[in-house]
């Protein structure tokens, strides 16, 4: 059975909520979506997790971004490419990267997943949304 909040919201995004990168990614995206057009999640808050487990995916191990658009997965550098499609110059420049080979793609997503608590820290509570983020969290 589809959760929910696939069939409320067509653009959702999971994150690992303790990773200073997907964290920084995150409040990126929620800068730059000025028609709020997407809605998200931590993969460890209880909506997350409850996606997680739709999907058929490790509740206990993030090592890739997810986005669900209308119940469709990607994950990797793909939900990236799929994401930045929404946004304006100068970041559509990134969808240059569609032209590198998926197989090629991932390897990179995940050599840089693989690294980015070493490289960019780990938080020791999930990321807390400001006010004005808060509208565009999925929470329970």
């Amino acid at each position: 059975m589809t959760p929910p909040e696939v069939q409320q919201y067509p653009k959702i995004i999971l994150f690992d909520g303790v990773c200073v990168l997907c964290t920084g990614w995150s409040k990126f995206v929620l800068k730059r979506d000025k028609q709020h057009q997407f809605v998200m999640a931590t993969v460890q808050s209880p909506v997350g997790q409850r996606l997680l487990s739709w999907l058929e995916m490790p509740l206990d191990e993030f090592d890739t971004m997810i986005y669900l658009e209308k119940g469709q997965r990607y994950t990797h550098l793909e939900a990236f490419l799929k994401i930045i499609q929404y946004f304006a110059w100068p970041w559509r420049i990134l969808l240059v990267l569609k032209l590198i080979p998926r197989r090629y793609r991932d390897k990179l997503y995940c050599f840089v997943a693989s690294r980015r608590y070493r490289w960019f820290g780990k938080r020791q509570y999930c990321f807390i949304p400001s006010a004005q983020q808060r509208a565009q969290i999925l929470q329970d």
